[in-house]
């Protein structure tokens, strides 16, 4: 059986706003690699923007 994740957001093209449904298979995960680059891209970003990280 599959894990799901099912959230809803927003988007704006313009003036026009749409809803979007947002599923994800959550039973797999991510490699240990993938996880950890996109640590690495989040604090590159942070640092780019001189915000301070905890």
């Amino acid at each position: 059986m599959n894990k799901v994740a099912k959230i809803f957001s927003a988007a704006t093209v313009g003036l026009d706003s749409y809803l979007v449904e947002v599923e994800v298979d959550i039973g797999a995960g991510l490699p240990d690699k993938a996880i950890e680059e996109s640590k690495e891209r989040v604090w590159q970003k942070k640092l780019y923007m001189r915000e301070d990280i905890y």
